[in-house]
């Protein structure tokens, strides 16, 4: 199994250009699961609640949902990326399952930190899915957000039997993109 921890560089609101930007990262890490940042689409540093509904996008259906399951389609991988969702009039900092049959899930992020606790809803339920990498295997699949993985809570929800080392990426505050890949004969030769 390959797995690629993908590094953007969001343009803050620029949601076509961050998934333009996005795509050929995927396509580059040629992985069986590939982690895309928190948040990615949209950028970070929202300034108000308004701002951020604004950029918000509804899910399944939205532009980085649709743009990610053809990718997903096309590469057979699974992607699992940040987004901020808007449910009715509710934001949540969530992180989309797409496999290559399509949307799979959302998680919505229950640590909320610091100034996102005024503008996006907690989450009230972590997740576990299975699914299957391009040569049909299966495996467990739990989706943490950035500093979740500090939580005592997360880490117990998420560390199911069979479920994958958590991976993530932080975002940067220079230009910088790039594709970080594990496979799981690198990972236990690395031990």
């Amino acid at each position: 199994m390959t797995i690629a921890c993908i590094q953007t560089e969001p343009d803050f609101g620029n949601v076509e250009t961050n998934l333009r930007d996005a795509v050929p990262l995927i396509e580059e890490a040629d992985a069986d699961l590939c982690v895309l940042p928190e948040l990615f689409a949209t950028g970070y540093a929202f300034e108000s609640r308004s701002e951020a509904y604004d950029l918000s996008e509804y899910i399944p259906g939205g532009p980085t949902t649709s743009r990610l399951t053809e990718r997903a389609r096309a590469s057979g991988s699974t992607i699992v990326a940040g987004v901020a969702e808007r449910s009715g009039d509710q934001l949540f900092n969530s992180a989309v399952v797409i496999t290559p049959s399509g949307w799979l899930g959302t998680y919505r992020k229950a640590h909320l930190f610091y100034e996102e606790t005024g503008i996006f809803t907690p989450g009230d339920a972590f997740q576990v899915w299975t699914v299957t990498d391009r040569q049909r295997r299966s495996y467990r699949l739990g989706v943490m957000v950035c500093f979740e993985e500090s939580s005592t809570s997360s880490g117990k929800a998420a560390s199911a039997p069979q479920v994958p080392r958590h991976f993530r990426g932080r975002q940067k505050t220079r230009r910088r993109s790039f594709v970080s890949k594990s496979t799981s004969a690198q990972r236990a030769t690395s031990s």
